[in-house]
């Protein structure tokens, strides 16, 4: 999968941008944070669909095989990618078109708009002047996402025809993993002059976000953004929403039974923000200390993990001299269970605690504590030369 250049005001974060300019210089303060299980999965789902384009594949004849980031490709990821490429195919019917007049991840660059509008489209069909269909394949499962009047859908589809003569855009967004009442294939058709009109406006808030002031807005977009921990606005919605003294070190929450229910309701409606903010908080904190920042009263220690198995076969081997009692239902035991019944001089051997990483805890917490990962890659690097 070809590595993509990050855009600053690329179509994928262009609702944030879009509704709070001010997010663009905030987020250039954060450093990059590894990408969450979600966004991985993700990841490895759009390799599939690609491959399966580019390769004319079956996408189940590609599961078990792994992805550029280490995910492998599964049964479900599959059936999903089915999906993606079914609706390709009834466009590829319905104009009489073959595999071949589909762009698979093609690069757009719209430097007449502005130098960092730039990004790259999952797969595009052109069909000679009349119409070009923009696909985005969208492999989450929490929030469905709405296709009319989509920002980061007329973004692509301005990259889309920005080579060739259209007279209309059909935006389509395929979202297979979350319910949606128009299905997980969803459609819209604009005349290439709504889509001009639309570029206009997409420069105009470009350069919004260019400018020393720009305003920082919170909405549902707060979210996804890289700043999310360190935004003054979220701050004081924060503040705001809990009654609550963050200057000091103790920090008041009013019971939930004392609350009217004004309040009460303010508060249901901020908590998507609030989760939001306590976890972007607690992973800039976790991501300072892997950097070597001394957090005052937390330590770095290692995740807790449950053993598992090193080697399925091996375990199952063992169904000669114990019978039957190794497994559970259809499946193996785990090695807790099993130890309790064979004893743990058999079991110990054959499986392994992995590292699930490392996270920040209080000082009081029994679990020894481990050294910063750049600490240990300078170390490494002291070591080697």
């Amino acid at each position: 999968m070809a590595d993509k250049k990050h855009s600053t005001v690329g179509a994928s974060s262009a609702t944030r941008w879009w509704n709070c300019p001010g997010s663009v210089a905030l987020s250039s303060n954060i450093a990059k944070q590894p990408p969450s299980p979600y966004a991985e999965e993700g990841t490895a789902a759009h390799e599939l669909a690609e491959r399966c384009l580019k390769e004319r594949k079956d996408p189940f004849q590609l599961v078990g095989e792994f992805a550029e980031n280490g995910w492998e490709f599964t049964e479900e990821m599959a059936e999903h990618v089915i999906t993606y490429l079914e609706a390709i195919n009834s466009d590829l019917n319905k104009y009489n078109l073959t595999w071949d007049n589909v762009e698979v991840e093609r690069h757009f660059t719209l430097s007449h708009i502005d130098k960092e509008a730039f990004g790259t489209n999952d797969a595009n069909l052109g069909i000679f002047l009349r119409r070009l269909i923009v696909y985005d394949f969208k492999y989450g499962s929490g929030v469905p996402v709405e296709v009319v009047n989509n920002k980061q859908m007329m973004y692509y589809g301005i990259g889309g025809a920005s080579e060739g003569d259209y007279a209309e855009v059909e935006l389509v967004i395929i979202q297979p993993r979350a319910f949606h009442p128009d299905g997980p294939v969803r459609r819209w058709v604009l005349p290439i002059t709504m889509l001009k009109e639309f570029q206009d406006e997409l420069k105009s808030k470009i350069q919004e976000t260019r400018k020393k002031d720009a305003p920082l807005v919170n909405g549902d977009w707060c979210r996804f953004c890289p700043a999310l921990s360190i935004c003054p606005k979220v701050r004081s919605v924060v503040e705001a929403t809990a009654i609550a003294d963050f200057k000091n070190d103790i920090v008041s929450l009013p019971a939930p039974e004392t609350m009217p229910t004004e309040q009460l309701v303010r508060i249901l409606k901020a908590i998507p923000l609030l989760d939001a903010w306590l976890k972007s908080v607690s992973g800039y904190a976790l991501q300072q200390a892997q950097g070597g920042t001394r957090i005052t009263g937390y330590k770095l220690v290692k995740k807790r993990s449950n053993r598992s198995w090193i080697d399925t076969d091996m375990v199952e081997s063992l169904a000669g001299t114990y019978g039957d009692v190794i497994y559970k239902e259809r499946s193996l035991k785990s090695p807790a269970q099993l130890e309790k019944i064979i004893g743990k001089s058999v079991v110990e051997p054959l499986c392994h605690k992995p590292d699930n990483g490392v996270t920040l805890v209080e000082e009081k917490d029994k679990r020894p504590e481990v050294s910063p990962q750049a600490i240990v890659d300078f170390s490494e690097v002291i070591d080697e030369s």
